[in-house]
Parts: structure tokens; sequence; C-alpha cells
């Protein structure tokens, strides 16, 4: 691991310098958005440490997806609830059928991958018939 992926894959940059460079941007609203209650099967792609989890306690499960070791390592250790399942991978269509989630969530994901992985994402997601509610925030734009 490089000294840049070890910089920006560190829990310190995620959950404490990150918001200050994003202008402390309250996320609690966005999470709102997901109207998650304790019936709703939420899935987090592109999960990091788990950011989703400090606003969202309403669930029945929450299956976290993400390709950093480090980042799903530090989760297990900071996140001890038996509803949190994680995944060091990326999702798939036969997980979101398995799963049958009703909420999804993907913050500060789609600036990671390009047009054609985000299309197909996103069409892997609207053949998910459980799903109620998506929400996704990209407080970065690159072309």
């Amino acid at each position: 691991m490089n000294l840049k992926e070890r910089f920006f894959g560190s829990p310190w940059v995620y959950r404490w310098l990150r918001p200050l460079l994003l202008g402390g941007f309250d996320f609690s609203n966005v999470y709102k958005w997901l109207n998650c209650g304790n019936s709703d099967i939420l899935v987090d792609i592109g999960c990091g440490f788990g950011n989703a989890l400090e606003y969202v306690k309403d669930f029945r499960e929450y299956h976290g997806f993400d390709t950093s070791p480090r980042a799903i390592e530090w989760m297990r250790s900071n996140h001890n609830d038996p509803r949190v399942h994680l995944y060091t991978r990326e999702v798939t269509g036969a997980d979101l059928q398995a799963l049958a989630p009703t909420c999804i969530t993907m913050m500060g994901l789609l600036h990671h991958i390009d047009d054609g992985a985000a299309t197909g994402l996103l069409e892997m997601l609207s053949s998910t018939a459980s799903l109620r509610r998506i929400i996704t925030l990209d407080p970065i734009f690159l072309r």
C-alpha cells in the first residue's frame, strides 16, 4: 500500500478530516430521506467506514459492501451489532435478489467509478423488486 492509499484509506481521514473538507456538511438530513424503519433491509454500497450507521439506527438488517479490507475490518471492530453484515467485495445482482433490500444508500460512491460501471450499477438496482428507496450523494465532480 503506497502513502496515498494509506492516508486516504485511514479511518481518521474519513471520520474527522473529510467532514472538515466538506465544510461540515450535515449528512443527517440525507440519511433521513431513506425513511428506514425497523422492518427495512438496508444495503450500503461503498459503505467505507460505516458512516451510515452513525445516522441510521432503525433497520432490520444492514448489509455493507466495500472493496477496502481496511474499511471493512474497522467496521467489524467498531459496529458489533448482530443486524450488521459486512462484505469485502462489490455487490452483485445475486446479492440484491437474495437480500431483497428495501433501502439502498451509495454515499460518495459514483465518483469512484466510470460511467459504464455507474450505469450498470443503476440498471442492476432498478431490477430489484423489493427496493422502495435509493439515496446517493457525491460531493465531488470529476470528468
